[in-house]
């Protein structure tokens, strides 16, 4: 597995990354999708991400650990971008109605 998955659920679109990868991702400009989910303290470079995807929010589940997610969320905020912290707030849930 490369630590990179999308799937669908009904319209919704999700990209999870589970593991850190030196290769990247390769797009013809930004690919889009509704929510990115994190895992495993995958990504380093939000700014990155951002150039690379367009999402709503990022999911962080609960293997992400503490102090990763303080510098995560400091990136996310500094760039203006809205996320969903599991370990905090519990289960993400999407209202499809």
């Amino acid at each position: 597995m490369s630590g990179t998955e999308i799937f669908c659920s009904g319209q919704i679109v999700f990209l999870i990354i589970s593991k850190s990868s030196d290769r990247g991702f390769i797009t013809e400009g930004p690919f889009g999708v509704d929510y990115i989910i994190i895992s495993n303290n995958a990504v380093k470079d939000f700014a990155h991400l951002q150039k690379l995807f367009t999402f709503k929010k990022v999911i962080f589940d609960s293997s992400n650990d503490f102090y990763y997610l303080q510098q995560a969320v400091r990136d996310l905020n500094r760039l203006g971008l809205k996320y969903h912290n599991v370990k905090e707030k519990g289960a993400f849930i999407i209202d499809t109605g």
